[in-house]
């Protein structure tokens, strides 16, 4: 019998669910929920993703799931200086996610060719995240920091504290004048993320929005598109009528989506014309 070479033995302990357990013991990755978490997020690849950034020293404990969704999960993680840290791994998704994935791709002027391996597409929208991030973050507006990608996995600030994230605005009971400031500030977000960063968020809301210190943390943006994609006008228009929706429920004063755009100064008219589509 032929000695089988390194790579058929790492593939051979990557298809083990025990595999989970020996990087654990080697390497301090605590056990998640339970095998399941396995059997859907850690391929080969993405396993090899994530225990590369341990062996560098990115992030040394990586412990139990913060959120899950169809696209990702997400992964509380300590740093090299024991910061708290979210790390997110994106999903090879079925056939109806990856035709919406396209759909933010395409028309996208940042991204001239859309992959046809969904491995590949998977990293592209990885990639398309931490861009966005960076860019935000760029512009002054307050998002995750984005630390590292490697592949389909990201590893970003954590909004929370000892572990334990931050609310969703959708989670909050807050005063009156509390969502008057927060609502006003959200409608900044939209104005600075257009005019600084040229992105629409394109899926904003209250379920995107965490209230950490006293202050509104935007995040979710890997849908988030370029101010010159086809379908930016839509998307800042769900946008506006979803913040609408959510802040009129609490009693606040909002305003009419016109009225929103043309009141926002120095911008193109080619974009003004694109917001009112």
């Amino acid at each position: 019998m032929n000695p089988k070479n390194g790579d058929e033995v790492i593939e051979e302990k990557l298809r083990k669910k025990e595999y989970l357990l020996d990087v654990s013991r080697r390497k301090r990755i605590k056990k998640s929920e339970d095998y399941d978490v396995f059997d859907e997020v850690f391929n080969k690849s993405t396993l090899m993703t994530v225990y590369s950034m341990l062996n560098k020293g990115f992030i040394k404990d990586f412990d139990g799931t913060i959120a899950a969704g169809k696209e990702s999960k997400i992964f509380y993680a300590r740093g090299p200086h024991n910061e708290e840290l979210a790390v997110k791994i994106y999903l090879v998704t079925n056939r109806e996610f990856r035709k919406s994935m396209i759909r933010y791709i395409n028309g996208d002027p940042r991204f001239s060719d859309i992959p046809k391996k969904s491995q590949e597409l998977i990293n592209l929208w990885a990639k398309k995240e931490f861009n966005n991030l960076q860019s935000l973050k760029e512009a002054g507006l307050r998002v995750p920091i984005p630390h590292r990608l490697e592949e389909n996995v990201l590893v970003m600030e954590f909004i929370g504290r000892n572990g334990v994230r931050a609310n969703l605005l959708k989670e909050t009971n807050l005063d009156f004048k509390e969502y008057e400031n927060f609502y006003q500030k959200t409608l900044d977000f939209m104005v600075k993320a257009v005019k600084r960063a040229n992105l629409v968020h394109g899926d904003l809301g209250e379920y995107n929005i965490m209230v950490f210190n006293d202050e509104l943390v935007f995040f979710d943006v890997s849908q988030a598109v370029s101010i010159e994609h086809p379908m930016a006008g839509q998307l800042f228009k769900r946008d506006f009528e979803n913040i609408n929706r959510f802040f009129s429920r609490k009693g606040v004063k909002t305003i009419e989506l016109k009225d929103f755009i043309e009141s926002i100064g120095g911008l193109d008219t080619d974009v003004r014309q694109w917001l009112l589509f």
